[in-house]
């Protein structure tokens, strides 16, 4: 605001002040306060109960289950099975045994197994050998029984024992 002011006025006169507001361009600042109330709820204490681990038993692997014996063959002079492995883990071979039918001249000349052990018949054991052939999980090897004259075509057993105590007839 401006403010104007006149002379002293005569003797029982009266000064009048005349105020003229003059507009600007300056603003005035406000200030408002506001309260708001806020409700806060403290933090409870609730117990959570875990539970520990369950253990799941793990089935134990028969492993002389997943063994088999197949595929007998009678070609001329050799008898032959198939050894299959479907266990999932490797078996070691460690004895082989046959019997077979026929006439005493008919000797068995040597055993084969896995196709690249001939293991020479001996005299003392002409029907059983020990051996050391690995089969590896999910293989098939071949036993191969070698006569000196041409193998009957029927009657013959085979056994195989494995390292892991398996037995197959």
């Amino acid at each position: 605001r401006t403010q104007t002011s006149a002379s002293t006025p005569p003797p029982g006169s009266t000064a009048t002040i005349t105020l003229t507001p003059a507009p600007t361009d300056t603003p005035t600042p406000t200030l408002t306060l506001t309260l708001t109330a806020t409700a806060t709820t403290p933090p409870t204490n609730t117990p959570t109960v875990t539970q520990p681990p369950t253990n799941t038993p793990t089935a134990t692997e028969d492993v002389c289950a997943s063994l088999s014996l197949s595929g007998k063959s009678v070609v001329n002079k050799i008898v032959s099975w198939n050894f299959t492995n479907n266990s999932s883990s490797s078996v070691t071979i460690n004895y082989v045994a046959l019997s077979w039918p026929g006439d005493e001249d008919n000797t068995l000349q040597f055993i084969k197994v896995g196709g690249s052990n001939n293991i020479v018949n001996d005299p003392d054991s002409p029907s059983s050998k020990s051996v050391s052939v690995s089969v590896p999980a999910g293989g098939t090897i071949k036993l191969q029984f070698q006569f000196v004259n041409n193998a009957e075509a029927t009657s013959y057993s085979v056994t195989v024992n494995t390292s892991n105590g398996c037995s197959l007839p």
